[in-house]
């Protein structure tokens, strides 16, 4: 039967703080990320993922004590892949502006709702929630 060993959580939790405080500063300095900033850093993303693929490969091996590299390819891989290359592709239909009806009582105002990222997360298990690759920490457990 397989132990985990337990984890020092002194030393995760000083180091995603500080990782976590630089990422904030970071996003209220910058603010909201454009459309070029968004999928530059999705092409960025996409990039580092297949050029560590066989990274990705051999530590999936690893992990499940023996697994093929096309299944890991395709079914690991590829769908983090096929998720940037639908959000590249469907990124500006998201971004702008929505109108929304206006009370009878407050016309002749207006109303918009503007998308904008809340900030930092956490956790992200896909592609789709980290649209800005440096404002999110993807820190993959050792004991799966």
């Amino acid at each position: 039967m397989n132990t985990v060993p337990l984890i020092d959580t002194d030393d995760t939790d000083s180091g995603l703080t500080a990782t976590f405080t630089a990422q904030r500063s970071a996003f209220l300095r910058d603010g909201s990320p454009t459309l070029a900033e968004r999928r530059g850093d999705l092409q960025k993303l996409k990039g580092v993922i297949l050029a560590h693929r066989d990274d990705f490969v051999r530590a999936l091996d690893a992990d499940f004590g023996h697994r093929a590299a096309q299944e890991t390819l395709l079914y690991e891989l590829g769908v983090v892949i096929a998720s940037v290359n639908y959000l590249h592709r469907h990124l500006a239909r998201w971004m702008p502006p929505e109108r929304r009806r206006v009370a009878m009582t407050f016309l002749p105002g207006s109303v918009r709702v503007i998308y904008q990222p809340l900030g930092l997360r956490a956790a992200m298990p896909r592609s789709h929630v980290c649209l800005r690759p440096r404002s999110c920490s993807v820190r993959p457990t050792r004991w799966t």
